[in-house]
């Protein structure tokens, strides 16, 4: 029998934030645009319970480990790309992300 588990788990959100942080440097602004709005979908989705992981301390660690690796690659990304704009964005969102999480935890605690 398996034990718990989330959806999507942070090997799968890895590989695609992978292959997506590429089209952030793309010449195209609205393909810039595209990915930076399923960047941001997929932060919601952190944001939120939608991850429907099987309880409230896995949920928790897998969000912060999905945060982590997304921040990581982000910030790899601001050096190297030319186009930084939405990149930016998502990092603010990240912080933002971050913040919430923390006091949600100081409220559990």
């Amino acid at each position: 029998e398996e034990g718990p588990t989330c959806r999507l788990g942070v090997s799968s959100l890895e590989e695609i934030t992978s292959s997506l942080i590429i089209q952030l440097d793309d010449p195209d602004a609205e393909i810039r645009r595209h990915v930076a709005e399923v960047f941001t979908t997929l932060l919601d989705i952190q944001r939120s319970d939608s991850n429907n992981c099987d309880n409230i301390a896995q949920s928790t660690e897998m969000k912060s480990k999905v945060i982590e690796m997304m921040d990581d690659k982000f910030r790899t990304a601001f050096k190297s790309h030319r186009y930084t704009q939405h990149i930016n964005s998502l990092l603010e969102n990240i912080l933002d992300l971050k913040k919430e999480i923390s006091q949600r935890n100081d409220k559990i605690i």
